[in-house]
């Protein structure tokens, strides 16, 4: 089963090859994908850990000074330099260009953190260790707080951090923890149950946990229709509206599905029998697509094999970790990938105008908070 920090484990990313990618098997026949392969090594390696709806990565890249944090908006890289006292590991990035995630300290303490116009700001050290997983458009984030009790032992509660405010789960324990937030405030992740300390895959709402799956489960994201996504037992799992969509029934071995966007179309990984970067589309009634098969043969025939596909936006674009067969037939190499959907949906433009949607999309968020305010 994933930890909740296997996604950016998996993800050894960074910028070069380009190669055009098709889609088939229930998909809109017209839409195409670019593959990026990212550089490993060398001053443009690039390791991304999000992506938000327009496109946009933010990750960090091996310097000769240390690691450095870096945003991609199209071909503009913007490397904001060596972050924290060590180094600061962005995990989450809205569509207002918003970004979180965490550092570690000079006492090998990792600190919540949000990036603002003048870099990293603590969301909070009230506690020894903390983590910042998600943010969703209205600026909420979700991760967890490890608090040191009197006796010296420690409890994790989930913790969702909002204009200055924290605020804890009432479970605590260890592993108590959200990986993902949705714009209504509904929160997924997982709890450590009992003395055995076992997961099971939870969500919150408005305060109240529920239970989704079984022993060894956890949730790995949630979108705004309330459907969130991980693990039992590592074999795929979707839960919506009560039921349980056994994903990874598709796959003879290990499944995990990372992430959903809001249409409902789910990414992951599994192998059968190579491990594998895998899709699952609502419309196609959750049918398993392997993405290899869908790679022009001039990505085949140079080697390249995606193994992971760990995130995946609002308009279809996923990143995730890539090896080559060529080059490194025992898979044991890491390069990241980045396929981006053409034509675009049209509420989601291209490069060019990002800043603009973005822009538009803040002022269109804003008059919808004024006026529930005034209600």
């Amino acid at each position: 089963m994933p930890s909740r920090f296997s996604t950016a484990a998996m993800l050894g990313l960074g910028i070069g090859c380009a190669l055009a990618v098709a889609w088939s098997q229930g998909a809109v026949a017209q839409d195409t994908y670019r593959l990026k392969i990212f550089e490993s090594t060398g001053d443009t390696s690039f390791y991304p850990l999000a992506i938000n709806a327009l496109g946009h990565l933010a990750g960090y890249g091996p310097r000769a000074d240390g690691l450095h944090t870096i945003k991609i908006k199209g071909d503009v890289v913007e490397d904001l330099g060596v972050v924290g006292p060590i180094v600061w590991y962005p995990t989450a990035l809205n569509d207002l260009g918003q970004m979180v995630g965490y550092y570690t300290s000079v006492d090998y303490h990792n600190v919540a953190s949000r990036w603002g116009r003048l870099g990293p700001r603590d969301l909070g050290r009230v506690g020894d260790t903390s983590y910042a997983h998600a943010i969703n458009e209205r600026g909420e984030v979700a991760g967890s707080t490890i608090f040191v009790r009197d006796d010296g032992s420690l409890t994790e509660r989930m913790t969702t951090w909002y204009r200055g405010r924290a605020t804890f789960s009432r479970e605590g324990g260890y592993g108590v923890y959200g990986s993902g937030i949705n714009n209504v405030g509904q929160v997924s992740g997982a709890h450590m149950v009992g003395s055995t300390g076992r997961p099971r895959a939870v969500m919150w709402d408005q305060g109240t946990m529920t239970f989704l799956g079984g022993d060894d489960s956890a949730a790995a994201a949630i979108n705004d229709s309330g459907q969130v996504v991980g693990d039992e037992s590592d074999s795929a799992k979707l839960w919506q509206n009560g039921e349980v969509i056994n994903l990874g029934g598709q796959i003879p071995g290990w499944s995990w599905a990372l992430d959903i966007n809001k249409g409902g179309d789910i990414v992951g990984a599994g192998r059968f029998p190579r491990d594998s970067a895998v899709l699952w589309r609502q419309d196609t009634g959750y049918q398993l697509i392997d993405v290899n098969t869908l790679l022009r043969p001039g990505a085949s025939e140079a080697g390249w094999w995606l193994t992971v596909a760990a995130r995946i936006n609002n308009r279809g674009d996923i990143i995730g970790r890539a090896t080559n067969l060529v080059t490194c037939p025992q898979m044991n190499c890491s390069w990241g990938f980045a396929l981006t959907r053409s034509p675009l949906p049209d509420e989601y433009p291209a490069d060019a105008d990002a800043e603009r949607a973005a822009n538009d999309h803040a002022l269109k968020l804003l008059r919808t908070q004024v006026e529930t305010r005034a209600r």
